[in-house]
């Protein structure tokens, strides 16, 4: 990782305090993630606090209603749909589409657009979820949100620094800077580590902060056999930008093809589902960004 320009230490510090300053999640998302995690948990428990938000239900049933899913009729009850989603997919659902309301307004850097931004982290999320369940990793129930989050410090600086936000973008495409150099030039701090801070402060499970803070530089697979969830982070978001879902320059690993950034994982040929399964779910949920 880089070391830290002097003369940036106060905007590090300003934008470890844009971190501290995230909103939460709302009430309803505390307690249905919360409920979501339990093993023990009751479709009647969940339906009930989704019902509470109207926005989340009518996406919900947004969701189960889609041809992803194939049901036969119309998926009209909250309880329904979650027998078709089943838990996990709805904790997805719910972390995706709820992540566009997190903000009360979008960064004003040049350049930045929040959906191109909610798109990618999404796509990277979905993969990174489906990776998992394709090979052997740690921390597989974290996948999702490592991926959904492992971008955020970008968010936070082009909120808090639009203008060095820009600066380091024009300093990648025009200049061809690693993303390492143009970062702690312009910020004093690198975005997987603001990255990390955040989720950090919102007491998420360390083995998600800690894949976040690594997923650049990911720790290969150990001698369990099991992926590092940094090098599932690693690997995702250089597929995800290998298939045009990338935004905001920044990663060392260029590929030209989703075959290439997966090759790490040893896939086979298994990697043509894996995309086909990737594609649906994107196309589902890309409608909420």
């Amino acid at each position: 990782m880089a070391i830290y320009a002097p003369a940036r230490l106060d905007r590090r510090q300003a934008l470890l305090r844009a971190a501290d300053s995230l909103p939460p999640f709302s009430p309803v998302v505390n307690l249905l993630l919360a409920k979501l995690s339990r093993q023990d948990v009751r479709f009647s428990e969940v339906s009930e606090l989704i019902e509470k938000d109207t926005v989340m239900a009518g996406n919900l049933l947004r969701v189960a209603n889609s041809a992803l899913y194939g049901f036969a009729g119309t998926i009209n009850s909250v309880r329904h749909g979650l027998a078709i989603l089943g838990i996990e997919k709805t904790r997805n659902v719910v972390l995706a589409v709820s992540m566009t309301r997190f903000w009360s307004r979008d960064p004003e850097a040049e350049g930045w657009s929040s959906t191109a931004f909610n798109l990618h982290s999404t796509a990277v999320a979905i993969l990174a979820d489906l990776l998992v369940q394709y090979v052997p990793a740690e921390y597989p129930e974290g996948a999702f949100t490592a991926g959904l989050f492992h971008d955020l410090g970008k968010h936070l600086a082009a909120s808090a620094l639009p203008k060095e936000f820009a600066a380091v973008q024009q300093d990648i495409q025009r200049g061809g800077a690693r993303f390492e150099e143009a970062e702690s030039f312009h910020y004093g701090i690198l975005h997987p580590e603001l990255s990390a801070a955040a989720l950090e402060r919102w007491n998420l499970p360390q083995p998600i902060a800690e894949a976040v803070r690594w997923h650049h530089w990911p720790r290969p697979a150990g001698r369990s056999g099991c992926f590092s969830l940094s090098q599932i982070l690693n690997v995702a978001g250089a597929c995800v930008n290998s298939l045009g879902y990338g935004f905001a320059f920044s990663a060392p690993e260029v590929c030209s093809s989703p075959e290439e950034a997966l090759a790490p994982l040893s896939l086979g040929d298994r990697v043509p589902r894996l995309l086909d399964e990737f594609r649906a779910e994107v196309e589902v949920l890309r409608c909420f960004f």
